[in-house]
């Protein structure tokens, strides 16, 4: 058993709920309520995705820059630590590692962070990072 669902089968001792997992009257009782409680109306979305949250980003304070693929990563992290007088060294995400960090003139090691890491650069799915990050 993995840590999360660990966690949540110490959540369901708690609230008195056997078994590792949910049962079929449990399961039955979640669909009713989600089919009786429908999603409510969103706002529509525009087609530019990507402009949209770039603009949302910058109204937060965050910076932004686009470029035309993964090869131009290590050089706009380079710029963006130019521009703010940051070091040049810290780590990156292990799936990361293959960009060319040292061609960027940037000093990345493949790791977790430790406490004495300036940076580190991660990848990110569908997030906004907190304040402070790159």
């Amino acid at each position: 058993m993995g840590t999360r669902e660990e966690i949540l089968a110490k959540i369901r001792r708690r609230q008195q709920r056997g078994g590792a997992g949910p049962s079929a009257a449990e399961i039955v009782d979640r669909d009713t309520y989600l089919r009786r409680h429908p999603r409510g109306s969103l706002p529509a979305l525009p087609d530019d995705l990507v402009t949209l949250f770039r603009e949302r980003a910058e109204a937060s304070a965050s910076t932004t820059e686009r470029v035309a693929g993964e090869q131009e990563v290590p050089a706009a992290v380079a710029r963006y630590l130019d521009a703010h007088k940051l070091p040049k060294s810290g780590c990156v995400w292990p799936s990361l590692a293959q960009y060319d960090w040292a061609g960027a003139g940037v000093s990345l090691a493949a790791r977790a962070a430790k406490d004495d890491d300036a940076i580190g650069v991660t990848g990110v799915f569908c997030a906004l990072a907190e304040t402070g990050t790159l």
